[in-house]
């Protein structure tokens, strides 16, 4: 049988009523709403598995935050999630707003050794997305518009 614990949801924002009021009807031991949270790391360490079931969203830091701490994430098929996530690897990976295909991937999770794929994940953010590395890319992308602007400057002899 797998592991059940209650469901951790943090954050605020404008479904944070109609969450409130779900909760309310299904259990108040199996669903805890946390709200915001300046500590999320601590919440995050708590936790079996991170959960983004964005149907949009761009490179989330909170994804990242959860691989760096060790978690496992289930992520939507987006784009983005894409490029840190590697199905069975560094996490799963289900249709983007298709609730059967993450029922699926959340059951597929739960049977797998995820302290070994959190250790990937973790692994993973170290080695792609860590400060120096982030830092270093932006660098990269300025000084690169600063080159452009200074050759588009000296062309119009400003």
């Amino acid at each position: 049988a797998a592991r059940r614990g209650p469901l951790l949801i943090v954050g605020d924002g404008p479904e944070a009523d109609a969450l409130n009021e779900l909760a309310r009807n299904v259990s108040s031991d199996s669903v805890r709403l946390l709200g915001r949270r300046d500590n999320p790391e601590l919440v995050l360490k708590a936790c079996d598995v991170f959960v983004l079931p964005s149907q949009r969203e761009g490179l989330s830091m909170a994804l990242l935050e959860a691989m760096a701490c060790g978690l496992a994430p289930v992520v939507s098929d987006l784009e983005p999630n894409l490029a840190v996530v590697t199905h069975g690897v560094s996490g799963f990976v289900f249709a983007t707003d298709d609730q059967a295909d993450l029922e699926r991937t959340l059951t597929t999770a739960a049977s797998s050794d995820l302290r070994a794929i959190g250790e990937t994940a973790a692994a993973q953010v170290r080695a792609q997305n860590s400060l120096e590395r982030t830092a270093d890319a932006h660098l990269s992308v300025y000084h690169g518009l600063t080159a452009n602007e200074s050759r588009s400057l000296a062309r119009m002899k400003v």
